[in-house]
């Protein structure tokens, strides 16, 4: 793992920065208020997520996702962003849920592996498995929580 490795998955509903810590969950009551927890990952769930970025070949993915030609196009849209710094090489990635298919579904589908893996990481977690669900009824019904 490179020296300097650092992210931001930014969702719809669940946001996580790995240089701050910061795990945010919007709308959790009836008043629609996020709530914030601090999360550090351990040297090994980074190193994890690192081999993820590398098997999934991070620098070939592309910087926003184009729809195909034939796509069809859908709403709610939804948009996820990855953002990364390996060794001080920074990107990031936007992913808009919009259209189906994307001109590239292979790179769809790395960014689908790193994100999801991401993901599942830090809903293993206690701390973050303790914070309540999003009232949001129709983001709890398309991101598919209790």
């Amino acid at each position: 793992m490179p020296d300097k490795f650092s992210f931001e998955l930014i969702g719809d509903v669940d946001s996580y920065n790995s240089d701050t810590g910061f795990f945010i969950r919007k709308a959790i009551n009836d008043k629609y208020k996020d709530t914030t927890v601090i999360y550090n990952l351990s040297q090994e769930d980074k190193e994890s997520i690192y081999e993820i970025f590398k098997e999934n070949d991070i620098f070939s993915i592309p910087k926003e996702f184009e729809c195909a030609s034939d796509a069809q196009y859908m709403m709610p849209q939804f948009t996820t962003i990855l953002k990364y710094n390996l060794n001080g090489i920074k990107n990031e990635i936007r992913y808009n849920t919009g259209c189906y298919p994307k001109k590239n579904q292979n790179d769809e589908m790395k960014f689908e592996n790193i994100t999801k893996f991401i993901r599942q990481k830090l809903n293993d977690k206690k701390a973050i498995k303790a914070i309540p669900k999003t009232k949001i009824d129709f983001l709890r019904k398309y991101f598919k929580l209790p």
